[in-house]
């Protein structure tokens, strides 16, 4: 009943296409609502619940958790109460082992797939923005995303794990291999997660448990294996019903799930990558970061001092690269960073026609820009109070950064650690 609860509507809203949305819309407004109502009245949580979205360790997650235990709690009492002469549940049993199966499967392909592209991968390359940071200035979680990111091959073999555990969990025969392989892995992300203060720990650890308990039924004879050197007996892997009607169906619906659960999710990542203009906005070749030379307001040059948070020392222009996740018409985005260390900047349109940059949170407003070839060399503009302001600048590319052109050298006499 627990893990019903707690995974419930998937992997329905990814087999049911426009009905599997349907479907999450309105279990997640049950949830919600139960959720908040436990919140404020058994609980007596007085402040806002955030709703669900890029964290997943959030208050409404963990007060979520507990209505999923209290519930499930509850449904084994009366369960047991009501069924109490019942002793075998092998039938009961495999169809919450094949339910797991498929969820664990499916989320796992879902973050492999999502390490494997080159258009779009859940760890981009280090951005010009990040190279720039301080390195004390970083999250503990910026760290590990900048670490992925450094290194596609790596990424590449950490999603290859995960898609390899999702893959084997597909069939009966490969479940404990597929469970193993998924335990090595998790178990991994999960301190990843808990040591670097990432947002996804409950459910990490709620995967995990996902992959020791399809491990379990085997643990005696896995421990006989390798461990006591002793010899094992095979086991029955088919399902426990015989009716041939009900074989049949489970094998067009084992048909129907590998085509739409794990077919159009690879096929969908191969299209994206075929056709990276249909998804990935570019923007003109002068973006990019930036070092400011010179600053000069009325003609007159202001010096770089540390402690000013008024004149520019970088910024970074950027257009957001996928079309449909921030919205095909997203602004650019200007970032700048001042003397001191804080960060400017906002939304900003770009008229490539005119050369000009319109940012309503910058200084200045509206910028003109000279550029030459593909960098940018000056810009001009009026400051709050009617003043002209020159900013000549100096284009940093990625190719700059140690980090990026350091590369990998088989052959090190000494340790290259700097």
């Amino acid at each position: 009943a627990y893990w019903l609860l707690y995974c419930l509507p998937s992997p329905f809203t990814s087999l049911l296409f426009s009905w599997g949305i349907k479907l999450q819309t309105w279990y997640s407004g049950i949830v919600d609502k139960v959720v908040r109502w436990t919140a404020s009245d058994v609980l007596g949580i007085e402040r806002q619940l955030v709703p669900p979205g890029g964290s997943g360790d959030t208050t409404f997650d963990f007060v979520r958790l507990f209505v999923c235990f209290c519930i499930a709690m509850g449904i084994a009492v009366v369960w047991s109460i009501v069924d109490r002469r019942k002793t075998d549940y092998r039938t009961t049993n495999d169809l919450l082992r094949s339910y797991l199966r498929y969820v664990l499967a499916f989320t796992m392909m879902s973050y492999g797939l999502a390490k494997l592209g080159v258009v779009f991968n859940q760890f981009p390359e280090v951005g010009m923005n990040q190279l720039h940071k301080n390195w004390g200035d970083s999250s503990p979680m910026n760290v590990v995303w900048s670490l992925m990111g450094a290194s596609f091959a790596y990424t590449t073999f950490a999603g290859l794990g995960e898609l390899t555990g999702g893959l084997l969990l597909i069939w009966r025969r490969t479940t404990t291999i597929g469970a193993m392989v998924t335990f090595g892995v998790m178990l991994n992300v999960m301190m990843l997660n808990f040591c670097y203060d990432i947002p996804v720990k409950q459910y990490s650890f709620h995967l995990l448990m996902m992959a020791v308990f399809l491990i379990l039924p085997e643990a005696v004879r896995l421990g006989n294996i390798l461990l006591l050197n002793r010899p094992t007996v095979p086991v029955q892997i088919d399902p426990p019903y015989t009716n041939q009607y009900t074989i049949w169906l489970q094998r067009l619906i084992k048909a129907y799930v590998i085509i739409v659960g794990v077919g159009f999710p690879i096929w969908n990542d191969i299209k994206m990558e075929l056709n990276p203009d249909e998804y990935v906005a570019i923007g003109p070749d002068w973006f990019g970061w930036y070092h400011v030379d010179e600053f000069l307001i009325d003609g007159q040059p202001v010096p770089p001092l540390a402690t000013d948070g008024t004149r520019w020392d970088s910024f970074l222009i950027q257009r957001y690269p996928y079309i449909g996740m921030g919205g095909p018409n997203q602004p650019d985005q200007l970032s700048i960073r001042m003397m001191n260390g804080s960060i400017g900047g906002g939304a900003a349109i770009v008229d490539e026609a005119g050369k000009t940059i319109t940012c309503s949170t910058c200084t200045p407003g509206r910028m003109n820009l000279t550029i030459k070839g593909d960098n940018l060399v000056k810009i001009t503009g009026q400051g709050a109070g009617g003043e002209e302001m020159e900013i000549r600048v100096r284009r940093v590319r990625r190719e700059d950064f140690l980090l990026v052109n350091r590369g990998i050298r088989w052959i090190n006499e000494i340790p290259f650690n700097r």
